[in-house]
């Protein structure tokens, strides 16, 4: 853990308040698709470090970035575009925002810097899968990252503005740069993703998550009315391939997960947390045990509570 952080149950007071009632604020436009899943890459952390934004890119990516007139910079974020100057300043500050909240309260980074490229036309956005490949689900947002010093994000937005995507992506980086193999088991990645994209920021610069993504909400009880739903004991020990196979299923119930947790056990999201920032939680069978031993339940009774819970949304 970096030196000078708080601990993990101060620094989630300060950095994630939970309100009682509300609608979250994702942004207009269609119903969310699925995230894509970025390719795994195993990287030491950078330590903090003071001074301008580094001049370290490669020459394939300074030649993309004329693809990409409209640029903007916020100390340790550049959002790149070719949609607008106000749109990479908007996005530049929200970036700003969601990476000093996961600052905060995961241990490590994968750079001190980011930057992230936004472009709706697809021609450009192929030439940065071509650099950095990655899984694309049918149906699912697009969007790539390559991690060489610092995180390089290439997206196509799939709303406007597309600030959850943000707070969806950028959660990965630090969840990551803490649990390298988090990707293999992929119940607590995409479930923790999940509930953070459905937050917005407030004016002080809090995230609150008020009630579950509209995306979580609709799949899950879907698949709970058609009596489909997979159980949280299987869910938790699936692994990636198989979690994938029916991707709206598993992100849905997986992110129902985290918002019953957080409603019904408040602690135990910044257990695991904590955990995973101090090396104590470093295996998917360690995670599925503390998640039983800070619950105090079986999982046979957290799936049976978390059901209907969801049932309720």
């Amino acid at each position: 853990m970096r030196c000078g952080k708080a601990s993990t149950d101060a620094r989630w007071l300060l950095a994630l308040a939970l309100g009682a009632s509300g609608v979250c604020a994702c942004g207009g436009g269609s119903s969310p698709q699925p995230p894509t899943l970025a390719p795994p890459v195993v990287i030491e952390p950078t330590p903090r470090s003071s001074g301008s934004f580094p001049d370290t890119d490669p020459d394939w990516l300074r030649a993309l970035a004329a693809d990409y007139p409209h640029a903007h910079e916020l100390g340790n974020v550049r959002v790149f575009s070719d949609i607008g100057p106000a749109f990479s300043v908007q996005h530049a500050e929200h970036l700003r925002l969601v990476w000093r909240y996961f600052d905060q309260l995961y241990a490590r980074n994968r750079g001190e810097w980011i930057a992230v490229y936004y472009t709706r036309d697809r021609r450009v956005f192929d030439k940065a899968i071509e650099q950095c490949p990655t899984t694309v689900l049918p149906g699912a947002r697009l969007l790539t990252e390559c991690v060489l010093d610092f995180p390089r994000w290439f997206v196509m937005p799939h709303e406007m503005p597309d600030l959850a995507t943000l707070q969806h992506e950028i959660g990965h980086d630090f969840l990551l740069a803490n649990w390298p193999t988090a990707w293999q088991f992929l119940w607590f990645k995409e479930g923790t993703a999940m509930y953070f994209e459905g937050g917005s920021f407030d004016a002080g610069g809090t995230l609150q998550v008020r009630e579950p993504h509209r995306y979580c909400t609709t799949n899950f009880q879907g698949y709970q009315e058609r009596h489909d739903l997979v159980p949280l004991e299987r869910l938790v020990r699936m692994p990636w391939e198989e979690f994938l196979a029916s991707p709206r299923q598993t992100y849905s119930q997986s992110c129902m997960l985290f918002h019953y947790l957080q409603d019904v056990h408040p602690r135990v999201l910044p257990g695991l947390i904590e955990g995973i920032n101090s090396g104590a939680i470093a295996s998917n069978d360690q995670l599925v045990a503390a998640l039983v031993a800070s619950t105090a339940l079986p999982l046979e009774q957290i799936g049976a509570e978390y059901e209907t819970y969801g049932r309720a949304q």
